[in-house]
Order: structure tokens, then sequence, then C-alpha cells
């Protein structure tokens, strides 16, 4: 977690790559039904999401802004269109 004008913000993003794009879906959504955004002792995230494009799978917690933001910036990077974006 990190400090933003005095207010302590949970994050955690991690970017993974699966062997098999076709298992990209259900590993994503292993991801956001594992992914414990009060895992953290004084702070909770406020959003989960995993996006999926290709063989890769991008899962965020934070704020909702920044986690929107995330799944943006990764839509950029990826060309533009992301193959599926689960939220929590």
């Amino acid at each position: 977690y990190f400090r933003s004008d005095d207010v302590l913000q949970a994050y955690e993003l991690a970017l993974v790559r699966v062997k098999a794009a076709a298992d990209a879906e259900a590993v994503a959504q292993e991801m956001l039904e594992g992914a414990d955004p009060g895992k953290w002792v004084c702070v909770r995230a406020e959003s989960v999401q995993a996006a999926v494009s290709g063989d890769l799978i991008l899962l965020v917690m934070s704020s909702a802004e920044e986690a929107a933001g995330l799944v943006d910036a990764f839509q950029t990077v990826c060309g533009g269109e992301l193959d599926l974006v689960l939220k929590k």
C-alpha cells in the first residue's frame, strides 16, 4: 500500500502470462475469485479487476478510479482491444 495525501490506499498489480491463450479466461476468473481486497491489515482495496488479452492477464486491486485507469492503459498497450474484463 502507499500513502497519498496522508490517506492509506491499498494497491496490488500482477501481470501473468499463461501457456495457452485458451486458458486465460478461466485463469483470470480464478484469480478474481481468489483475490482478497481486504488482505491488508489497515486498508481495503475498493476495486478488483482482471483483464485478459490473448495469453496475458492483468489483475489489479486498488481504488476504482486507479483500477479503471490501469485497465485502460493495459488495453492501449495491447492494441486497443481486450478479450475480457472482470470486476469484483
